[in-house]
Formats: C-alpha cells, structure tokens, sequence
C-alpha cells in the first residue's frame, strides 16, 4: 500500500508535524509567523543573507517529491487507480486544512497544496493518455 501513497504526502505530513511543533498547534493562529521565521541564514556574495525557514525548506522538498511522482510510473491499471485516488483524497485534506486549521492558511501550504493538484492533474492526464494508445 505504500508503494501506491501519493509522495507529497510526505512534504505535507512534514508541515503538520512543523506546525504541531513549531507553530504551537494546528489551531494557533500565529503559526505562520513562527513557521516563517529564519532557521538560519545563508551567505550571499551581494551583501544581504539570505534567510532560511522551516516552509522553505518543506516547499524545496516538495519540489523534489513533485519530480519523483512525475517520473514514477504504474504498470498495473488497478494500482495507478488506488493512486489518484489517494491522491485526490491527499488534496481533499490540503484543502479542508486550509479551511479549517488556522497553522494551513499560509502562502507556503497553498503552493504546497497547488504541487498536490498539479501532480494529481497530471498523473491523472497521463493515464488516460497512455490508456487511449494501448
């Protein structure tokens, strides 16, 4: 079964457990500004450092985890049915924890949950397509 989950769920679990921890709870309407605070600093050869967060680097993983499911594929009909499937119920809860959770109202869970709809979009897309050719 963990070979059919969605990989952004690991990016998004990451950002809960950041918000438990960090944030002070999902129900802390100032975790936004503790998630956004500078882990540390990276410097730049023009003067300014360039501040790191926690959401930074959960965003940058969630690149990576949006490279990876594009490039894996399912060779069984039925396992890449189970997949968009637990990929579109992994949007649900995006969406549902930017409506109901104040530590998800934050621009960097809306790209993250925009990386879940693109990649659920897109591997959806591609079945069907290789679907019509076979």
């Amino acid at each position: 079964m963990l070979t059919v989950a969605p990989l952004l769920l690991v990016p998004v679990a990451g950002y809960a457990a950041l918000a438990i921890g960090l944030g002070g709870g999902l129900d802390d309407p100032f975790a936004a500004s503790r998630l956004s605070a500078p882990l540390f600093q990276i410097p730049s050869r023009f003067g300014e450092p360039w501040p790191v967060s926690p959401t930074d680097l959960v965003l940058g993983a969630g690149l990576v985890f949006v490279f990876l499911e594009l490039i894996r594929g399912f060779d069984d009909r039925m396992l890449a049915a189970t997949h968009h499937v637990l990929s579109v119920m992994l949007l649900l809860v995006c969406l549902a924890a930017m409506i109901f959770k104040p530590a998800f109202d934050t621009s960097a869970f809306l790209l993250l949950t925009f990386m879940v709809l693109l990649v659920t979009v897109t591997t959806v897309s591609v079945t069907l397509v290789e679907g019509r050719h076979a």
